[in-house]
């Protein structure tokens, strides 16, 4: 289907930096840890994201593959939805792409300001 709803266990992968999907997840409960690197000696942690956040939307939009790693923290449900849904979506609710690019906006402002500290 376009959406559906999945579950994951504390420290699951729910995506791989380097792999392509073409799905926003949705978080429903639960928190998401995003990890750069992971599994390697330069493994950073970029953010942990609560119910209510997404994340995988960058894909979405420029088809390059993902950026980062997706980790459960704990058990965690997310709803996922398809790029044709979420088109969709957009179609009957304008106003969510410009919440989109809000949130766009806000991440590569918080990037930034860490790229500046370093």
């Amino acid at each position: 289907g376009a959406s559906e709803e999945v579950s994951f266990r504390p420290n699951e992968i729910i995506l791989h930096e380097g792999e392509s999907t073409e799905t926003l997840r949705l978080i429903i409960s639960g928190n998401v840890k995003i990890v750069k690197d992971h599994g390697t000696p330069k493994q950073k942690t970029l953010a942990v994201l609560g119910k209510g956040e997404y994340f995988g939307e960058m894909n979405l939009f420029d088809e390059e593959p993902h950026s980062a790693t997706a980790i459960a923290v704990e058990e965690c449900g997310l709803l996922l939805i398809r790029k044709e849904r979420l088109r969709e979506i957009i179609d009957l609710y304008p106003e969510l792409s410009l919440e989109i690019i809000k949130i766009f906006s806000q991440r590569l402002r918080v990037a930034n300001e860490k790229l500046a500290k370093n």
